[in-house]
């Protein structure tokens, strides 16, 4: 089954982050270290861990959705995405390799959810915005949601990276969103 571009475009991003990871983690003998270390940004303090694990509980929650009605098939509005109820693993947090094994089991577990489901079956979700109320999307509208914040979530990746290693090289449109992308695609 081809994939659909929501699903093309969170895996890249889930391969782009793998990817950023495997290169910050052979710029330092101590990468685990500055994984973790939280910087100071605009008033807030966070690591380049706590980013990297607060997207990858986004697409769990995702998966787990699935996981907790079964393996299938499935029927519209039976899958409820609870946002709010993230997994929030300490140890994706505190190491490099830790992660990058999640976001391998994040990729093939995309894949395979997306053999079994199309874009359009209708799913139950919830997030912070709205904590006790379930609205209905397609599973093709949570696949975007979950690039669009990874996509969010990159800026600050770099911003973090940035202080350590003010030369890394980012994969390339790693930090853009849809709309520049799309503009710069017309421009072409």
């Amino acid at each position: 089954m081809k994939l659909s571009l929501q699903a093309q475009q969170g895996i890249l991003k889930l391969e782009q982050y793998k990817q950023v990871l495997e290169d910050f983690g052979t710029r330092s003998a101590d990468a685990n270290t500055l994984y973790s270390v939280k910087i100071d940004r605009g008033g807030k303090r966070y690591s380049l861990g706590e980013q990297v694990r607060h997207v990858l509980d986004y697409y769990g929650c995702l998966i787990r959705g699935f996981h907790e009605v079964g393996d299938g098939p499935y029927e519209d509005k039976q899958v409820k995405v609870d946002y709010i109820n993230r997994e929030r693993d300490q140890s994706i947090e505190e190491n490099i390799m830790v992660a990058i094994r999640k976001i391998d089991e994040l990729i093939e577990e995309v894949r395979s959810l997306c053999s079994k489901v199309g874009d359009g079956l209708l799913v139950h979700h919830r997030n912070n915005a709205a904590k006790n109320s379930w609205y209905v999307t397609d599973f093709g509208t949570q696949l975007q949601i979950n690039w669009v914040h990874a996509v969010h979530h990159a800026e600050q990746l770099i911003a973090v990276i940035q202080t350590f290693f003010g030369d890394f090289e980012f994969p390339e449109n790693f930090e853009m969103d849809v709309a520049t992308i799309n503009k710069l695609d017309s421009m072409a």
